[in-house]
């Protein structure tokens, strides 16, 4: 008797194990129950040589609903292991709702993982046309915000002289260096107000796990 125990209890412990490594290879189980994949992308971003996986989570719910104001779109980063898959970092507030595009749509544009870094584009607007573009990367055991790009810009008339829209004003910057760029139109002249490159004092990075997209 004691040894059909003992068969038995062994036989649990293995099945559990694999049942548990299953599910490490297996990146969906981290995908919450009512939601699913807007977007995917992968790429390495702890330099491990291992390609990583970021996820663009939406809530199911999204296809019943005329305003989405309430319905947080998650963003989930795994790290690969060499048994599976490791959650990395998870956030609710670095992705816009699909409400906040205006009458262009959507605002989501897509993520990719580009030199170890990962990047989120937001497009929207109607007539007053905006983008903005977020980088983030592995430093220190957690995530910053390394880089930001902003654009805005009035879609239905031209400044020839300049071969760009009206309005335009265009900020991007590199918040590991301090370089930025930075470029402002002045409509009624349509001539530049502002056009600059230069160097910010550096200052302390933000994590993501305190980023919110909808406070810049």
């Amino acid at each position: 008797m004691y040894k059909i125990i003992l068969f038995l209890t062994l036989l649990l412990t293995v099945n559990q194990l694999q049942a548990q490594q299953k599910n490490q290879d297996n990146w969906k189980v981290f995908i919450p129950k009512g939601y699913d994949t807007l977007a995917t992308c992968n790429g390495d971003l702890n330099k491990d040589g291992q390609p990583d996986k970021a996820l663009v989570l939406y809530n199911k719910k999204e296809k019943e609903k005329d305003n989405y104001d309430d319905l947080d779109r998650p963003l989930i980063i795994l790290f690969k292991e060499s048994n599976g898959w490791k959650k990395a970092a998870q956030t609710n507030n670095a992705i816009l709702n699909k409400n906040s595009g205006g009458a262009f749509g959507d605002p989501f544009e897509s993520i990719d993982i580009e030199k170890n870094s990962l990047v989120i584009h937001h497009y929207g607007g109607s007539a007053d046309r905006w983008s903005y573009t977020h980088r983030f990367q592995f430093r220190n055991n957690t995530f910053y915000l390394i880089g930001r790009t902003s654009l805005s810009y009035y879609d239905v008339e031209m400044c020839e002289k300049l071969d760009n829209f009206l309005n335009t004003e265009y900020k991007d910057e590199n918040l590991l260096t301090g370089q930025y760029e930075y470029r402002k139109m002045d409509d009624k002249e349509c001539k530049w107000l502002k056009n600059e490159k230069g160097k910010h004092a550096v200052k302390p990075l933000q994590k993501l796990a305190n980023f919110d997209i909808n406070k810049g």
